[in-house]
């Protein structure tokens, strides 16, 4: 029982470590409603209604009429997101390899309750890997978790973790690399080929000057630096970290062709230890192209977002004209060293 709540407790500090790398500024647009204003519209509220000469309540009646009386509001519609459906309809999930680079673990400690809601994991054929490298794969086995478990999704800890373990025959697979497991679906269709920058693994060379200089002039900001990820047949994946203004920050994952050219940007208040992750200074990280596809909804990609304390999963799709970050796949690796 202890050893449980030990887990339980761990667990909860490496999501915490994980999925909180991102500060409150960062990437993603959020709703948020500052409690202060909502304590002064409460208060005038009830000053208004609490006048001393009783006009407030007067107004307030009137105003009830005026609402009652008033024909009602035409319906709007609801603007629809295309990409969740199309996204739900996909069978996938994600895993990483050993260090033989043979097998893949779906991290997951359940077994129990997945196999009770029908999930059945031989429904994965193919892996997607670095760049979008398709690997056959089958299923193998469940792992239990051993008494050895570090708590970090690293190749090194392959055999201590609990999980649904798949093997390549020609092992084939990157070692502690991240895939996507998934089978014959509408997301292989619409992939579109992508290598690294220079056909090297891991090579990330310097944008050319000038699509560093239209990529300043687009955005109206001095670029620091930029750095192409990866390369297709008609355009390239790019990472551009744009010059400090104060304690304004940004960096911008592109895709840039002949016909379209789409930003996804990923702003944060500066940090000399953490800007954009934990432990990473002011450093974005290291990004790599998972997986590009093109749909009829539009340009999508697969990033892996990696820095000290581990790595998360980065889905864009494209939507009115640029990349927004979509929520409808989540996955983490928590690596730092103990």
């Amino acid at each position: 029982m202890e050893l449980k709540k030990l887990k339980i407790l761990l667990g909860v500090l490496i999501a915490a470590l994980v999925f909180t790398a991102l500060p409150f500024t960062g990437c993603t647009s959020r709703v948020y409603q500052d409690p202060a204003s909502q304590d002064t519209a409460q208060d005038t509220a009830a000053d208004t209604s609490s006048a001393p000469d009783g006009s407030g309540q007067d107004q307030a009646a009137a105003a009830t009429e005026d609402t009652a009386s008033a024909p009602p509001a035409e319906p709007v519609a609801a603007e629809t997101d295309p990409w969740p459906p199309l996204i739900d309809s996909w069978q996938i999930a994600f895993g990483f390899a050993d260090t033989q680079g043979r097998r893949l673990i779906y991290n997951t400690e359940e077994h129990d309750s997945l196999i009770e809601n029908g999930f059945d994991p031989t429904i994965y054929s193919l892996a997607v890997g670095p760049y979008g490298a398709l690997e056959p794969i089958a299923y193998s086995t469940w792992q239990d978790e051993t008494q050895y478990d570090t708590f970090r999704q690293v190749d090194t800890n392959f055999k201590n973790l609990a999980g649904f373990v798949y093997s390549q025959p020609d092992w084939d697979l990157t070692k502690n690399k991240t895939y996507i497991l998934t089978n014959m679906c509408s997301l292989i269709d619409g992939m579109v080929a992508m290598s690294p920058p220079g056909g090297r693994k891991g090579n990330t060379p310097a944008m050319p000057a000038e699509t560093i200089d239209s990529i300043a002039a687009y955005k109206g900001r001095g670029v620091e630096w930029g750095k192409t990820l990866a390369v297709t047949k008609t355009g390239m994946i790019g990472l551009v970290k744009f010059e400090r203004q104060g304690d304004d920050m940004l960096f911008s994952i592109v895709y840039m062709d002949e016909d379209t050219t789409l930003f996804w940007d990923c702003p944060a208040v500066y940090d000399e230890g953490s800007t954009w992750r934990v432990d990473s200074g002011d450093d974005p990280g290291d990004l790599q192209p998972l997986l590009f596809a093109h749909f009829d909804e539009g340009y999508m990609m697969v990033l892996t977002w990696g820095s000290a304390e581990g790595e998360t999963i980065l889905l864009l799709c494209e939507k009115d004209g640029a990349f927004a970050e979509s929520d409808a796949v989540a996955y983490g690796r928590y690596w730092s060293p103990a």
